[in-house]
């Protein structure tokens, strides 16, 4: 039974990279379509276009369709986390670890730092923890990296919540092997092999 939950939660943690690179990429899509811009998805990117089919020159829009991704997948993960909290003794279990899945989007921060920090130690000089939050903070007129540090803490404190006070004591062991062993290998699957493939 045990064994049975390990493989349950890594298969969760398998299918988080593609659910979450979508979902984020789908925000940026329903802001470009609000704006009436043409769209077309790709396995960790979309691309937006004008009604005679350019790139967007309009910088006020690129900011806003830039920043939908964050907006919409943060927003998710928040609420989800928010329900997680209040209601967790009083949920179904297939709907409780729907939101542990959905609260964990908001985690993208986490990973853009660590990825920040070995890009740094590499002696690369990123603008910031992103290229998304690169160009957010370009067009706020603020310093990257304090936004990638700033979404980096907020997305810690959330990942504080979710581990020591949504999940319970018993399952934190499993769900943190289950987290180290199946993001890594979703990665390799989605971004090495199945996306470029099924949406190149």
């Amino acid at each position: 039974m045990q064994r049975h939950k390990v493989f349950l939660l890594l298969v969760m943690m398998v299918v988080y990279v593609p659910v979450g690179t979508l979902l984020h990429e789908s925000g940026h899509i329903l802001i470009a379509r609000l704006l009436g811009y043409h769209t077309a998805l790709h396995y960790s990117s979309m691309d937006w276009y004008d009604a005679a089919m350019r790139p967007v020159a309009n910088s006020r829009d690129s900011f806003l369709i830039t920043l939908g991704g964050n907006l919409v997948l943060d927003t998710i993960s928040t609420g989800a986390l928010l329900v997680l909290l209040i209601w967790r003794g009083r949920i179904a279990r297939w709907f409780y670890w729907s939101l542990v899945f959905l609260s964990m989007l908001i985690y993208r921060h986490i990973v853009l730092t660590l990825i920040g920090l070995v890009m740094m130690a590499q002696g690369h000089s990123p603008v910031s923890f992103g290229r998304d939050e690169s160009e957010i903070a370009t067009y706020l007129h603020l310093p990257g990296l304090v936004l990638g540090w700033s979404l980096c803490a907020v997305s810690l404190l959330a990942l504080y919540f979710l581990f020591f006070k949504a999940i319970d004591g018993k399952t934190r062991r499993r769900f943190l092997i289950a987290l180290c062993i199946g993001c890594p290998a979703g990665y390799m699957i989605w971004m090495q092999w199945l996306g470029p493939k099924w949406l190149p």
